[in-house]
């Protein structure tokens, strides 16, 4: 029986050595495909590891700042292999990524830093020793020895996302991880004959583990971009799942939107999708409008809408908690936006659309309470979502996690608010998020897609609705030719009328200006720091 995340792969480097598990898509069009077989991650892993047993202990921490590719995956189990913590991190440029950077540099204390060739010079200033993943010659492989390693160990640091706080770093063990990719896999229904096609980054949970570990684990083939092939062109990843006849992708919100706005017709109609059965929503919820209008502006390419799989997750469970039925339409249902401010979930014929995140997955305890007295609340009511299980971690690095003991578990707080209904699990926003006018509760999500959709000048996906002091606030971005006064009057008026909410300010700002986090989640948090610091110049006030 596999115990651990090195034992995952050196099984299977035994057994099918030269079966491909990992390709790698090449950025230039006259470029080839790198295929990493078993085999050969092996090898590479255990030269990795022998370089690093000759350069620091057992339980020190590597940043591992690598471009997607076999050197990221050389090191990463390399790393694991040798005893030592692997911690993803993206490249220091300019922006959210530095920023990340840096927060858990600080945070972590890592003794080296393993990247590639092409990339030291950049990190240098850094401060830290480096490794060049791919400088490592092959017989530093006789100096490893296999660490010793336990299930309960900590294989690897995955840093949160910092929506609302600094990003934390999550002790995942080896028996976290493995326990969660069993559960992904049984919930999904993986077979070895899955085909993904990825370029989430490997520094985030979601690209980590849908796009590296679970294709060792069940043993399919992923085939992988570079993210910023995907941000250039878009339409290359739609490409990539018809040709290679993907039956799996992840997206982040936004990700579906690009989708939509930057592939044409002609194009859509040239694809054949028809293989894609589990289409993810990574990072956030699924928004019901950007379900159907995906579903249909790509119909013609014979995407299902049945593929949409709703699922909730975060780092501190590995990667996912609960998670619906494949093949399953996820419908929308409509809530009562009144009993929904006084934290009841009731479908209605009129109101607020949600979407179900499924069942929890075969092992998870998913608890719902009072966000105030942590009592366990029954099914329609809300509350904040708590969750057990062996894919929880322990808490988070140089930091404690405080428990709430359910009928004699210990439940982790995820700060995250949603409801059971039928059995299902509502995922409504973040506690920190939400919205009290008059005694009711409002959802930032349900109050910035009818800003979005008052007026044509307001971007798709941009606007953030937050509390202050005085009142309510509501940020978004504009196109240059948008006459603000016109769109900041429509955007109040459509919230009075929709939610019976008077803004105190409607901001109206320039492309660009919003904060998002590396995986792009909306950071209102941020926004509204940087709102009462005045940080946002270019402002439109609406009429109280």
């Amino acid at each position: 029986m596999i115990k651990d995340l090195a034992g995952l792969l050196r099984e299977r480097a035994a057994r099918s050595p030269e079966r491909v598990p990992l390709i790698f898509l090449p950025s230039a069009a006259d470029g080839a495909d790198v295929p990493l077989g078993y085999a050969e991650l092996d090898r590479r892993s255990r030269a990795l590891a022998g370089a690093l047993q000759q350069r620091i202990p057992a339980g020190s921490r590597v940043l591992l700042a690598c471009p997607t590719g076999p050197d990221f995956a050389a090191a990463f189990f390399g790393c694991l292999y040798a005893g030592v913590v692997p911690v993803p991190v993206p490249p220091p440029l300019p922006g959210a990524m530095a920023d990340r950077f840096h927060v858990v540099r600080a945070d972590c204390v890592p003794e080296l830093l393993i990247t590639v060739d092409a990339w030291a010079q950049l990190l240098r200033p850094v401060g830290l020793p480096i490794l060049a993943a791919d400088t490592v010659a092959a017989d530093e492989a006789t100096a490893f020895r296999p660490a010793q390693i336990h299930p309960e160990d900590t294989a690897y640091l995955q840093y949160t996302s910092g929506t609302t706080a600094d990003p934390r770093g999550v002790v995942v063990s080896h028996a976290n991880a493995l326990a969660n990719l069993r559960a992904v896999s049984a919930a999904t229904r993986a077979t070895s004959a899955d085909r993904v096609v990825g370029w989430l980054p490997l520094f985030h949970d979601m690209g980590l583990v849908s796009q590296l570990l679970h294709p060792v684990y069940e043993d399919f083939q992923a085939f992988l971009l570079q993210p910023q092939d995907f941000v250039c062109d878009p339409g290359r990843w739609l490409r990539e799942m018809s040709r290679r006849r993907a039956t799996s992708g992840s997206l982040p919100g936004f990700a579906y939107d690009m989708l939509l706005r930057r592939v044409p017709a002609d194009q859509r109609a040239a694809l054949d999708l028809s293989g894609w059965r589990l289409a993810l929503c990574a990072a956030e919820a699924l928004d019901p409008v950007r379900m159907r209008e995906f579903a249909a502006g790509f119909e013609p390419a014979g995407f299902d809408p049945a593929a949409f799989y709703p699922t909730y997750g975060m780092a501190e469970a590995v990667v996912m908690v609960c998670a619906g039925v494949p093949g399953r339409p996820a419908a929308p249902l409509l809530v009562d936006r009144a009993a929904l401010a006084l934290g009841r979930l009731s479908a209605a014929d009129t109101g607020m659309a949600v979407v179900s995140s499924g069942r929890p997955l075969a092992g998870m305890s998913v608890r719902i309470v009072d966000p105030h007295g942590r009592l366990p609340l029954p099914s329609g009511q809300v509350g904040e979502i708590l969750i057990a299980g062996p894919s929880v971690t322990r808490g988070y690095w140089n930091r404690s996690a405080t428990l709430v003991e359910i009928d004699g578990v210990g439940h982790l707080p995820t700060g995250d608010l949603g409801a059971f209904l039928g059995g299902e699990l509502y995922v409504l926003g973040r506690t920190a998020d939400l919205i009290v006018v008059d005694g009711g509760a409002h959802y930032p999500s349900d109050v910035e897609r009818t800003a979005a959709a008052a007026h044509p000048g307001i971007r798709s996906r941009t606007c953030a609705a937050f509390a202050v002091p005085d009142g309510f606030v509501l940020l978004a971005e504009t196109d240059g030719a948008t006459d603000r006064d016109e769109a900041a009057a429509a955007v109040a008026a459509a919230v009075h009328a929709e939610h019976g909410m008077r803004l105190t300010e409607v901001v109206l700002v320039d492309r660009g200006t919003v904060p998002f986090t590396t995986s792009g989640k909306l950071r209102r948090g941020a926004c509204r720091i940087r709102y009462l610091a005045g940080d946002f110049t270019a402002r439109t006030a609406s009429a109280r």
